[in-house]
């Protein structure tokens, strides 16, 4: 419940200062996102948000997918293995924001954490 609360907090802060696409799709990554509990969250009550969920853990990865195709919202969420120490280069200014709850904490160097999130994020 209280990570429940915090995500939709974090989301609407997130929409406020948010620059409206015309189409008015908007597309995320979460870096370190688990099981995926807060894509689904944002995702679910809105058709035109996308997530792409990086997460090291395969068996999180895998409960993850799982969790969205039987919400029925496996089109809106990617789950991708890989690190937020190092996300690849295609990413570049690819998303609309980055999403991290808790992830960060975990950082090796938490600079790296945040230039790699503020390389992605559209800017």
């Amino acid at each position: 419940e209280a990570s429940a609360r915090m995500t939709d907090w974090m989301w609407r802060r997130a929409m406020q200062i948010h620059q409206q696409k015309q189409d008015g799709k908007i597309e995320y990554v979460d870096l370190g996102s688990g099981t995926g509990a807060a894509a689904r969250l944002i995702c679910r009550p809105d058709p035109k948000v996308s997530c792409t969920c990086l997460n090291l853990c395969e068996n999180q990865n895998e409960e993850n997918t799982n969790a969205n195709k039987k919400e029925g919202i496996a089109s809106q969420v990617d789950v991708c293995k890989g690190s937020y120490m190092e996300l690849p280069e295609e990413w570049t200014a690819k998303f609309d924001g980055c999403f991290s709850q808790d992830a960060f904490v975990h950082a090796f160097s938490k600079h790296i954490a945040f230039s790699e999130a503020l390389r992605v994020t559209k800017g």
